[in-house]
């Protein structure tokens, strides 16, 4: 079985990955109009893959500005490690590891109301 096949057996929707929150917290997007042309990688990809962050968080980084987004809440250390980057080059504010910042932005945000 190939690693997308194992993948998707894994995570595909009503397995027992989503009944215990695998996805909790996503939002489907439209990714309309977003492309990554040899400029614009050089431009703003080429920063993120000489401090080795991985292409996945590259990838993650790219349309989380493609989509205005202000925050980006994570675990994920190569985005603690790189966030000054992030937030100089794109405006995005790399919260990590500190849930109770990360709900507090939220409800100032009014993305969530708070109890």
């Amino acid at each position: 079985r190939s690693g997308e096949e194992q993948l998707l057996q894994e995570t595909w929707d009503r397995s027992v990955f989503t009944d215990y929150g695998g996805l909790e917290g996503l939002i489907k997007v439209d990714m309309v109009n977003f492309d990554l042309t040899l400029e614009k990688a050089r431009r703003d990809a080429f920063l993120y893959a000489y401090l080795q962050v991985g292409l996945s968080d590259i990838m993650h980084i790219l349309l989380a500005h493609h989509l205005g987004c202000k925050f980006f809440a994570t675990w994920d250390q190569d985005f603690a490690r790189v966030k000054e980057y992030i937030e100089e080059r794109t405006g995005i504010v790399v919260i990590c590891k500190d849930v109770d910042r990360m709900i507090r932005e939220l409800v100032e945000k009014k993305c969530i109301e708070s109890e």
